[in-house]
């Protein structure tokens, strides 16, 4: 199958949830100039205007690396499901995830949901190096995530992670959620470092009573994200992606480890799993 008929099987496969929108493609022809945006035309699987360039000349289109270069190529799209292709012509064919391109300036994109139900059956300790996806494309609401390949490609053009509680559909802040620090010297912060490794945002620290340090938010909090280590924390720097963060020995403190363990939410003694999203921008 095509690289472009895959798209278009994601476009005719989209389920009830968020909207999908389309996506920012760049043409493909010989001058690999951006198509042009055209809002009138419909989207491509019939639901209202198409917010994705147009095909080049040759009608092959390219779809964007993330949701940041989709907000860069089209200013004001709005939040919704877009196809992203984040490792490139050639690499592994595109899939669509989740763009909120309101929050903070917009072009994050959604790397892994949670929904807090029963529903959400653990990750394998132990996930296939080489999905492009497990269980399903992440949007709110929905129980999912992209592979670890993909994830590693968003992080390395990333500057930022955002852990939340699911926002309202109009994009409100609930008051629940992190923002990672972009350093003042530049360079890339220590959980963009570990995401690009395919690792756990926190897997490198050896001192975890300063991890809040990293973070900007309501929840940016030592109560938290601080986290003593010891050898109870077995096997913590190992931890890999789709684990998300783990204030090991933290009764109180985050705990988003659906690989092997199941659990996702802010407090850990907090008692059933919540709804929790990460996006890179």
């Amino acid at each position: 199958m095509s690289r472009r008929a895959r798209v278009r099987g994601l476009v005719l496969l989209v389920a009830a949830g968020a909207p999908f929108i389309g996506a920012a493609c760049v043409s493909t022809s010989s001058n690999n100039a951006p198509a042009s945006f055209d809002a009138s035309q419909p989207s491509l699987d019939g639901s209202g205007p198409r917010s994705d360039a147009s095909p080049g000349p040759d009608g092959a289109s390219q779809p964007l690396a993330s949701c940041k270069a989709i907000l860069g190529a089209t200013p004001g799209a709005p939040s919704g499901r877009y196809p992203i292709d984040p490792d490139g012509p050639g690499g592994r064919d595109p899939v669509t995830s989740y763009c909120d391109m309101t929050f903070d300036g917009g072009g994050w994109t959604l790397l892994q949901a949670t929904t807090g139900g029963a529903s959400d059956v653990p990750f394998p300790a132990v996930v296939d190096s080489d999905a492009s996806v497990l269980v399903a494309e992440p949007q709110p609401g929905v129980y999912g995530s992209l592979g670890v390949p993909l994830v590693v490609a968003l992080a390395a053009t990333a500057t930022q992670v955002h852990i939340r509680s699911p926002f309202a559909p109009d994009g409100g802040d609930n008051g629940a959620w992190i923002t990672s620090v972009v350093p003042a010297g530049g360079g890339a912060s220590v959980p963009i470092q570990n995401l690009r490794k395919g690792m756990m945002l926190n897997a490198s620290l050896t001192d975890g009573t300063q991890a809040q340090s990293d973070y900007v938010g309501p929840n940016a909090v030592a109560e938290l994200l601080a986290f003593p280590l010891d050898s109870r924390c077995t096997d913590f720097a190992a931890r890999g992606y789709p684990s998300i963060y783990w204030a090991c020995n933290n009764h109180g403190g985050l705990h988003f480890l659906m690989a092997g363990d199941g659990i996702s939410k802010w407090r850990f003694d907090a008692g059933t799993n919540e709804a929790l999203e990460v996006y890179v921008r």
